[in-house]
């Protein structure tokens, strides 16, 4: 269970970079 919500941990973090790119 912890690796599902580490690899949608990661796909919400890479959207967020995505989508504020600017921010970091």
């Amino acid at each position: 269970m912890s690796e599902y919500v580490h690899k949608s941990h990661n796909v919400t973090v890479l959207i967020y970079h995505l989508v504020f790119p600017a921010k970091y």
